[in-house]
């Protein structure tokens, strides 16, 4: 009879081992999803952080270039100007101002796209980590 008994409590260790192993295990997997999971979030946003960095240092330098550009076409239009002023050359007139009109309405940020990389801001939902 008391072997019986033994065997039962045998038994129910055993599973209380197996549910602590199975309960060990599936902690250890869920803190291993999750240290992964912060560290692509960390990748990803310090992705993104270097993306816009360097966005805006090709920002800047196209800016300075395509208004450096604007001075030098108007400083050469103001100058053909001066010129059809002192002859008196009212088309000559009119058609620099209508240069300088030109090089004013032409929208600064044009051409932009080109040399900027897009940043994709859907980094962080991409998650391809499934959880088990």
């Amino acid at each position: 009879m008391r072997t019986i008994v033994e065997n039962k409590g045998v038994a129910e260790i055993e599973q209380l081992v197996k549910y602590a192993i199975d309960s060990v295990t599936d902690y250890m997997k869920c803190k291993q999803y999750e240290q992964t999971e912060r560290k692509r979030i960390q990748s990803c946003l310090q992705a993104i952080t270097d993306q816009i960095n360097s966005n805006r240092i090709k920002f800047d330098q196209y800016m300075k270039a395509s208004f450096a550009e604007r001075e030098r076409l108007y400083s050469r239009v103001d100058k053909f100007l001066n010129y059809a002023i002192e002859t008196g050359d009212s088309e000559f007139a009119k058609l620099s101002l209508n240069v300088m009109l030109q090089i004013y309405n032409k929208n600064p940020m044009d051409g932009i796209e080109d040399r900027l990389n897009s940043v994709n801001m859907n980094l962080l939902s991409q998650n391809t980590v499934k959880y088990l």
